[in-house]
């Protein structure tokens, strides 16, 4: 598959050189390091256009550049010890790939298309939007799909599919309305490229949630050099270090239940699947739904995190599941920190931390450590915790976290700071509030509505941590050690805007693009 580089120095439309940081206190200075906030630009909206990608400098919170990315950015990872930078782009079968040390100027590396059909018919009830298209059956229940071009923009988004037969699929809408005909150019689209990783420099490896693929580039000719295919919607990929290894989460459908795919890296092929509610390969036993992967900093086990909670241990050696402990329903991400050999994992109850040093990992601290509301938070509902980040030092941990209402039209955010030696929350510092802009962007749907990432350092240099939040359009930052006067994990104002979004101006300028994860470099 050919790779078709774009000079974006030169081709970037204005809307995307507008990103600076906005004053609170000034930044604080810090170590060379870099921060990528990568942002989508609409996702079932009749104005959605390419995303993009940030690059922070850490020393002084500017912008060193701005990348155009694809349509419906979810994912990225580094490559070449973090010379390169790729980027998952889910609504448009590409990846888009940039050297770090130009990160103006980047590529679209073609993937294998997912399922898409052109909409012929739109019709809500109020409580039921369905779809009609023409051919065979394309999408089916539990599949996630996004829908664009519709005439009435209510209709569009990105949805899960409730009900589905040949031409036809239905999912949960409030809009009453009915486009018919359709306009011309409405379309359905399964995801494609999810999640992007690596543990080696030869090679990076894409998830295909639609085409039920992992893809493998070549990172010397940017060329996807396999298409192998795995088990029903794989949404994370973990590469044990030393590269010998990839460890596939499928999520799984209505036709298979979750597994793990295990891929040999030399011929690139699949060596196992686990199914990991039992059955066989292609028909595993539903029950299990994964949503995260990572591996041990040894290559002895990889932890495979499911929606229920779950966590499962798989062995290398023999690449069977060798244990499971559960953190609790709603489970969303995993973090591991490689000081300490431990797993960090959010969901609906709070932070659960597992010490995974040993054969099976063990809940520490007791059980869930709550993430209450901020003090003083206009937002009336629990914070949702969504990702979580520990400090290079393994000192402390960060929970980023939203509030929202349902009906409610107000966002708010906030991150929770975690001593990690004690399990104990010290501080629940309040970080913005905003309009929720979920129907044009996709925010709580897409990616991460809000993410956390720290910042590098160590013993004689200084960490920030960083929350990219979809809502606000911005990315907060956030201090761990006293600055400007200020004590330790404090937020002085300092935030980083995402670029112009492409969606109509309700003032001078269009609204920021909505940022929806972020990666660390070294």
């Amino acid at each position: 598959m050919r790779v078709f580089i774009r000079n974006h120095a030169h081709q970037v439309p204005s809307r995307l050189l507008t990103a600076g940081f906005t004053i609170g206190l000034q930044p604080s200075p810090a170590p060379s390091h870099f921060m990528v906030s990568i942002s989508t630009d609409g996702i079932g909206d009749n104005h959605r256009d390419s995303g993009s990608a940030i690059n922070i400098n850490v020393s002084g919170d500017t912008v060193r550049g701005n990348l155009r990315a694809g349509i419906g950015p979810v994912h990225a990872a580094l490559a070449g010890g973090g010379s390169k930078l790729y980027i998952a782009n889910s609504a448009d079968d590409t990846v888009t790939v940039s050297n770090v040390s130009s990160p103006n100027v980047g590529g679209a590396i073609s993937l294998p298309p997912s399922p898409s059909a052109s909409i012929t018919l739109c019709s809500g009830d109020g409580s039921t939007a369905t779809f009609t298209y023409g051919g065979p059956q394309l999408f089916f229940p539990g599949d996630t799909v996004f829908v664009s071009g519709c005439a009435t923009n209510g209709l569009n988004g990105v949805y899960t599919v409730a009900a589905a037969s040949a031409g036809s699929f239905s999912v949960a809408n409030s809009t009453n309305a009915t486009d018919n005909p359709e306009l011309v150019g409405a379309q359905a689209k399964v995801p494609n490229a999810v999640f992007v990783n690596t543990a080696e420099s030869g090679k990076v490896y894409v998830a295909g949630y639609g085409t039920n693929s992992l893809y493998v580039i070549n990172t010397n000719s940017e060329v996807v050099t396999a298409a192998v295919p795995v088990d029903s919607h794989p949404v994370a990929v973990a590469e044990i270090p030393g590269g010998r290894k990839v460890y596939v989460a499928n999520h799984g459908s209505s036709a298979s239940g979750g597994s793990v795919s295990v891929i040999d890296t030399v011929s690139d092929t699949v060596a196992k699947t686990i199914c990991l509610g039992g059955g066989n390969a292609g028909s595993c036993s539903a029950g299990p739904a994964p949503v995260w992967a990572v591996a041990r900093a040894d290559s002895a086990q990889v932890y495979v995190l499911d929606q229920n909670g779950t966590i499962y241990a798989i062995d290398t050696s023999s690449d069977s599941v060798i244990s499971s402990v559960s953190a609790s329903a709603g489970a969303n991400f995993m973090f591991y920190d490689r000081n300490f050999s431990r797993l960090y994992v959010t969901s609906a109850s709070g932070l659960h931390v597992f010490d995974a040093s040993g054969s099976t990992p063990g809940a520490l601290f007791g059980g869930a450590i709550n993430i209450p509301a901020a003090a003083g938070s206009p937002c009336a509902s629990a914070a949702v915790p969504t990702s979580v980040t520990v400090l290079g030092d393994g000192s402390k941990a960060y929970v980023a976290s939203y509030q929202h209402l349902l009906g409610s039209s107000t966002v708010c955010t906030q991150l929770s700071v975690i001593d990690a030696g004690r399990g104990v929350l010290t501080k629940t510092i309040p970080l913005s509030t905003s309009s929720d802009t979920s129907a044009q962007s996709g925010c709580g749907t897409v990616g991460f509505r809000v993410f956390t990432t720290s910042s590098g350092g160590g013993t004689n240099s200084k960490f920030k941590v960083y929350v990219s939040q979809c809502d606000a359009g911005n990315v907060a930052v956030v201090d761990s050690y006293p600055a400007n006067g200020n004590a330790e994990d404090s937020y002085a104002g300092v935030s980083i805007p995402s670029p112009l979004s492409t969606f109509p101006s309700t003032s001078l300028t269009p609204p920021p693009q909505n940022p929806v994860f972020m990666v660390a470099g070294p």
